[in-house]
């Protein structure tokens, strides 16, 4: 049986970023008579071995099904299968999924495109046409995600799909200069941004960096995706942290940063011989934050780390921190970690 949900045949691990699902409703009249006269495709698909499971409803199938299936190592899979299975799936399946509903329509892009580029435009203006854009894509984890679909947009059709990325590092650009503005945010706003900033940090691109770091402050999204782009994002937030005019919420986030690129992943994209200097340097300093938070993401990127160098700062900060006791805990606990006792 397969399953909708991560897993193929038994074992197979679904490896891409997300799982969902894709309507099969609209293909009862592409395949003639395939499935049977009196058959409805919520019934046909689990007789022919497909399970709807893993949130996907009635009518849809998982999106890692097809996926994997497309991959030509995966079709051994149905070695055991006829002829006339494989091509019913093909012809049902995988060419209708994979071609036409995940191409971003042209007035789809180009509304998104003059919402986030025109002077005038609002963020009403921006947040609507971000929804009709990602409608264009597939429903995937039952729609709690609208953004997870985006890179199956926009690998679709390269061309335009370069044109979306820059839109939306505009759109984000404008909408954090916005909210930054406002002394209350409206609630329909916040849940934009967030699905906003997801996407954007989705796209993996270095050219995102300067918005992002607008919503460095917003929660791990934003600093999971700027951990991954090296040097430059090393230095960026060390002088956020360094800056005199930012407030402890922002300097936090910039710690919590250092902590996250101090990761093996993430320091392994440093290229620069003198960054690992600078990144422990930074994250020393901030043993002295004003901030517990700051404080605390140091502690956990110095063990990230692994320098036995960091040890007499933090059995300081175990001794004599004054004001919290979470911080002499995870001081005298990484400076067990370090010591290897």
């Amino acid at each position: 049986m397969l399953k909708a949900g991560g897993v193929i045949s038994g074992d197979v691990q679904y490896g891409g970023p997300f799982q969902g699902v894709c309507r099969l409703d609209n293909l009862r009249g592409d395949i003639g008579g395939a499935f049977g006269a009196d058959d409805s495709l919520p019934t046909a698909v689990p007789r022919y071995g497909l399970d709807p499971g893993g949130g996907a409803e009635p009518g849809e199938i998982g999106f890692d099904i097809y996926d994997e299936i497309a991959r030509s190592e995966t079709w051994s899979l149905f070695e055991e299968r006829s002829m006339d299975y494989r091509t019913l799936f093909e012809l049902a399946v995988i060419l209708p999924c994979l071609v036409a509903p995940l191409r971003p329509q042209a007035g789809e892009a180009n509304d998104f495109h003059r919402a986030a580029t025109l002077p005038d435009a609002s963020w009403r203006d921006r947040e609507s046409a971000f929804y009709q854009l990602l409608r264009s894509g597939p429903r995937v984890g039952g729609g709690s995600h609208p953004w997870a679909g985006l890179p199956v947009v926009l690998a679709a059709q390269p061309d335009a799909g370069e044109s979306v990325r820059l839109d939306l590092i505009r759109a984000l650009a404008r909408d954090a200069a916005w909210g930054r503005s406002q002394k209350a945010l409206p609630e329909e706003f916040c849940n934009y941004e967030g699905d906003l900033i997801a996407a954007v940090a989705s796209l993996d691109d270095p050219r995102s960096m300067d918005a992002l770091f607008e919503v460095v402050d917003l929660g791990n999204m934003a600093v999971d995706a700027l951990a991954r782009f090296g040097d430059r994002s090393l230095l960026r937030a060390i002088s956020l942290m360094d800056s005199p005019r930012a407030d402890w919420g922002v300097r936090s986030s910039a710690v919590f940063l250092l902590s996250k690129i101090a990761r093996p992943g993430n320091l392994a994209r440093l290229r620069d011989p003198s960054s690992k200097r600078l990144l422990l340097s930074a994250l020393l300093r901030s043993l002295h934050d004003s901030d517990t938070a700051a404080r605390l993401f140091a502690i956990d990127g110095l063990v990230e780390i692994g320098d036995k160098s960091a040890i007499p700062a933090l059995s300081q900060l175990a001794a004599r921190d004054s004001t919290e006791a979470p911080v002499r805990q995870r001081a005298a606990e990484a400076v067990a970690k370090l010591s290897g006792r």
